[in-house]
């Protein structure tokens, strides 16, 4: 078959994984080139023959020839050019440095390309930075969130971002501004990135917890300790109280005695209740430092409320088990989520959400579970934004807290109850 040679080489790149490239196959190269080579001497006499006798007959195998000369071009084209790509992208994944088993798979002008290419990419580089280079290896995935909190450096007056919107940026002042516009603003050192990311942040505050866990923990161990000793010389008091009623020794001896036991009991105790102080202290401070990352996140939910808008219409009927919403919209800092979606949830069914960092997951369900969308009240929502603060809970009595309408029912039984009981009793 002709050009079927040719047709090998893509089959054999296109086979290949997209993090490694195959052997420069070098031969099969050569092999296309010289049947290139032999189609066209053959066309050659043959178009000489239909000049020189007319011979019309030979006409379409010139042109059969022509085609199988043209599809091994695009295909040795096709090849070496995919090629080129995949060092391209070898230079993003794996550096400036190839390893030893790529470079054996290369030829030496795909190694000449190679360093090149490495050197504009360098010199590029260093030329958009104003005294330093920007790496732009270190950006090579999309933002996961659309907007930054950052915070004013200095008083740089009015600000027209890139979407067309105003903010004035004053001292010390806060705002939420879209990744491409806080990055200009962050070269230019007129604001500063506050914001940490979402994982660092949750490790933080799991470092915290666990902290926090120890502490209580050694405060509890210290407690039980002091307590046995307390019990212990209370137990050597009362064996030398004994003691001296059945010797019937004077009084005076009795007395200082006493006063002994009483001073080294009050030392003692003097001295665990001090370690015990300095763990509620230090439990305290922990306690107090979550609390306020508790608060700034309380803080931070309320500005993406303020910050969040949506709309729709209640397409179901009111007191049905399902919810269907209508032309359901949903924007956040100006940046369109939905529009006009028809939004449904049945009963019996579990629904998920998939999709990628930053386009909006957290902020539907915020919108739902904040019922700021029509949801008739029968229908009961629990909507966990974030973890909870610490308190001396366990997690099974937190959820139970939850449920708002079991504890008016419980309340109400135990009204209930009480009420039956005054009743019994004046009977």
């Amino acid at each position: 078959m002709l050009a079927s040679k040719a047709h090998e080489l893509i089959k054999e790149l296109d086979r290949s994984q997209d993090a490694s490239i195959p052997p420069h196959n070098m031969e099969t190269i050569r092999f296309c080139q010289l049947e290139s080579n032999e189609l066209y001497r053959q066309n050659h006499e043959d178009v000489q023959s239909v000049i020189n006798q007319s011979d019309q007959t030979l006409l379409p195998t010139i042109a059969l020839r022509h085609a199988a000369i043209q599809r091994i071009k695009r295909c040795l084209l096709t090849y070496s050019y995919q090629r080129l790509n995949k060092i391209k992208r070898l230079r993003w994944t794996t550096g400036s440095i190839l390893t030893e088993s790529i470079k054996n798979n290369l030829s030496l002008n795909e190694l000449d390309f190679f360093s090149n290419y490495n050197q504009t990419l360098s010199s590029y580089m260093r030329s958009i930075g104003n005294n330093h280079s920007l790496d732009l290896l270190s950006y090579t995935q999309p933002p996961k969130k659309l907007h930054v909190h950052v915070k004013c450096l200095i008083d740089y007056g009015p600000y027209e971002a890139l979407d067309g919107t105003t903010f004035n940026l004053t001292l010390n002042s806060e705002h939420f501004v879209m990744t491409s516009d806080a990055e200009h603003l962050i070269q230019k050192k007129i604001v500063e990135h506050i914001c940490q990311m979402p994982s660092d942040s949750k490790k933080k505050r799991e470092a915290q917890k666990k902290a926090v866990g120890k502490q209580r923990y050694q405060q509890k161990k210290s407690t039980t300790a002091s307590l046995t000793t307390n019990d212990d010389e209370n137990n050597d008091e009362r064996e030398n109280d004994d003691e001296e009623v059945n010797d019937e020794e004077p009084t005076t001896t009795t007395t200082t005695t006493t006063t002994k036991t009483t001073t080294v009991k009050e030392s003692t105790n003097g001295l665990s209740n001090g370690s015990t102080n300095d763990a509620a202290m230090a439990e305290d401070a922990n306690v107090k430092s979550l609390i306020q990352n508790m608060d700034v996140l309380t803080m931070v939910e309320k500005m993406n409320t303020d910050a969040r808008s949506c709309t729709g219409v209640l397409g179901s009927h009111p007191h049905g088990r399902d919810v269907h919403i209508h032309q359901f919209s949903l924007s956040f800092w100006g940046q369109e989520i939905l529009a006009d979606t028809e939004f449904e949830m049945n009963c019996g069914r579990r629904y998920g959400l998939v999709g990628l960092n930053g386009s909006g997951k957290s902020t539907m369900l915020a919108c739902l579970g904040n019922r700021e969308v029509p949801i008739p009240e029968h229908v009961d929502i629990f909507y966990l934004s974030r973890e909870m603060a610490p308190l001396n809970k366990s997690a099974l009595q937190c959820v139970m807290e939850v449920d708002k309408e079991r504890i008016r029912l419980e309340t109400e039984a135990e009204r209930l109850a009480a009420h039956n009981d005054d009743e019994n009793f004046q009977e």
